[in-house]
């Protein structure tokens, strides 16, 4: 479970939640504050079943399985948004935080016009050490995830992550590594959800 301290411009700082599948990055579960206790819940999967509700906090950290509920589970073809050919990286020299390095690359839109249409400039990522093990399924790219199956520079968890505004050139999203561990979660989706006709 990987938990970030998250700030964008339309928001005071929340925080985070995110799951994955360490063996086969299969899924990925976005998990966000939302109050009194509750975190809405946004879960999604290689084969574009998608599902969102709430629950409490405590549940989610606790629990040993999810199960989702087949009235909140819908299909979506994601394959032309979230297409990492529409993005080019960069690998950037080392920054320094607290007198130690850090590796840290870019991503952005190939086309001016697709940057433009987002408001969106680059977004820079700050490696925290060793977490090559980590498979890049999902990456938080301009506030949607997109699949990077291809680029094994993003086999790693960020420690902090911003973007840049094209414009006024300032951080307008902001994340922040407070905690990793590894857990024993599983979601299980009943067989007899017919999720295709959301």
């Amino acid at each position: 479970m990987i938990e970030y301290d998250c700030k964008t411009e339309q928001s005071v700082a929340t925080k985070q939640f995110i799951i994955t599948n360490s063996i086969d990055d299969s899924y990925i579960i976005y998990a966000t504050e939302i109050g009194n206790g509750n975190l809405n819940v946004y879960f999604r999967d290689l084969k574009g079943v998608r599902s969102s509700f709430v629950l409490k906090k405590t549940d989610l950290i606790k629990a040993e399985t999810i199960t989702l509920d087949c009235n909140l589970v819908y299909e979506q073809d994601f394959k032309k948004e979230d297409d990492s050919r529409r993005f080019s990286y960069g690998v950037n020299k080392d920054t320094i935080i607290e007198n130690q390095n850090y590796k840290m690359y870019t991503l952005k839109f190939k086309k001016k016009w697709e940057a433009k249409k987002h408001g969106k400039g680059t977004i820079y990522y700050i490696v925290e050490p060793n977490t090559e093990f980590h498979l890049p399924l999902n990456v938080v790219v301009f506030d949607h995830t997109v699949i990077f199956d291809n680029l094994k520079i993003l086999n790693v968890i960020p420690k902090e992550i911003f973007t840049i505004d094209r414009k006024s050139n300032e951080k307008i999203v902001f994340y922040k590594l407070l905690s990793l561990k590894k857990i024993n979660k599983y979601v299980i989706l009943p067989k007899e959800c017919n999720y295709t006709n959301p």
